[in-house]
């Protein structure tokens, strides 16, 4: 039987990237919001703006009873507002706002709610705050993980102990 030429392979990779023609692309937009306040260097650096201090304080969470398994619907369990609410609610202001004041505002939040809703203890149970009232123990309570014998602290994932421990912060009853 004869062979067929195989047809070559045109090179695999990521298409080229179109050239940003103007100011309005989406993320020289968030650079030009972004460097309206001097406070931060960076996107990154803006999205702790929320908790500097706790503004919305509601909305940082979705509390949730402690008979819940799931959560079926994206609404606020028993409180008018929470991260339910305030993610569309900023994505509006982005969407319709000719205020750069209010646009970088909402920039900020929305940065800072999509990290919540991924947190585990922000969807979790009103009486412990977010896990901030969970009463810490064992062997890496207090202890920074990267000071831990052979860093065992950071293996174990245990990372709030070190934040507190390393911010001064002092929880009751913890340690």
């Amino acid at each position: 039987m004869p062979s067929l030429p195989l047809p070559k392979c045109p090179k695999v990779g990521a298409p080229p990237r179109p050239p940003v023609s103007n100011d309005t692309a989406p993320g020289n937009e968030v650079i030009r919001l972004i460097a309206l306040d001097a406070t931060f260097n960076s996107f990154t650096d803006a999205c702790t703006w929320p908790d500097r201090p706790r503004k919305r304080a509601e909305e940082h969470f979705i509390n949730v009873g402690r008979s819940a398994h799931t959560i079926a619907v994206a609404q606020c369990p028993a409180v008018p507002k929470c991260l339910f609410t305030a993610i569309p609610a900023d994505l509006d202001v982005l969407r319709t706002s000719n205020d750069d004041a209010a646009t970088l505002a909402s920039l900020k939040f929305l940065g800072h709610w999509i990290g919540d809703i991924h947190q585990p203890l922000h969807v979790s149970f009103a009486d412990d705050r977010g896990g901030n009232s969970i009463r810490e123990s064992g062997p890496c309570c207090g202890i920074a993980p990267e000071e831990s014998p052979e860093g065992r602290c950071l293996r174990m994932g245990v990372y709030v102990s070190a934040r507190k421990a390393t911010a001064g912060a002092h929880v009751a009853g913890a340690c």
